[in-house]
C-alpha cells in the first residue's frame, strides 16, 4: 500500500474497524432510495391525469412531495460522496383499473414509511431527512386511503 494515497489508507482503515463495504451499501440503498421517489413522482403523475378535478390535484401535490424528496436525497447523496446522483430510472407500471392503481400506491407508501422510519434509526446524520420523509409518507398513504374510500363508494 502507498502510505501518500488517501484512498488506500481509508479502505485499509475501513478493514481494521470492520466497516469495509459499509459506505457502498449506504450509498447504493441512498440510490435506490432517489430511484424510488422519482418512480413515485411519475405514478402520481400518471395517476393524476386519469382522475383530474380535485382528485387529480391532490395526486400533483404528492407527486411534487416525492420530486422534492428526490431532491433532498440527491442532495444528501452529493454530501456524502461529491459526485451527482445517477439513481436507475424505473418506470411506473399502473394496473389499468383505477382503484388497483391507488391500493398499489398506498402498499408503496406504507412500505416506503417504514423503510424510512429504519433508516431514520439507523443513520444518525440523517435522522431528521428520514423521519420527515417516513411521516410523509404516511400522510401521503392517509391521503391514498381515502382516495381509495372515495372510488369505492361510487357505484360499479
Amino acid at each position: 500500500m502507498d502510505p501518500y494515497n488517501a484512498d488506500a489508507a481509508r479502505a485499509v482503515w475501513a478493514r481494521v474497524t470492520g466497516a469495509a463495504g459499509d459506505e457502498g451499501d449506504d450509498q447504493a440503498a441512498l440510490l435506490a432510495m432517489i430511484a424510488d421517489a422519482l418512480a413515485a413522482r411519475a405514478a402520481y403523475a400518471a395517476l393524476s391525469m386519469r382522475a383530474g378535478g380535485q382528485t387529480g390535484s391532490r395526486l400533483r401535490a404528492i407527486a411534487r412531495d416525492e420530486e422534492r424528496n428526490a431532491r433532498e436525497l440527491s442532495a444528501l447523496y452529493f454530501a456524502r460522496t461529491g459526485e451527482r446522483a445517477k439513481p436507475e430510472a424505473k418506470s411506473p407500471e399502473l394496473p389499468a383499473d383505477y382503484a388497483a392503481a391507488l391500493r398499489e400506491r398506498y402498499a408503496d407508501e406504507v412500505k416506503s414509511a417504514a423503510n424510512f422510519t429504519r433508516a431514520a434509526e439507523a443513520d444518525f446524520a440523517a435522522r431528521a431527512l428520514f423521519s420527515r420523509i417516513a411521516a410523509e409518507e404516511l400522510r401521503h398513504s392517509e391521503a391514498l386511503l381515502q382516495l381509495l374510500s372515495l372510488c369505492l363508494a361510487r357505484p360499479l
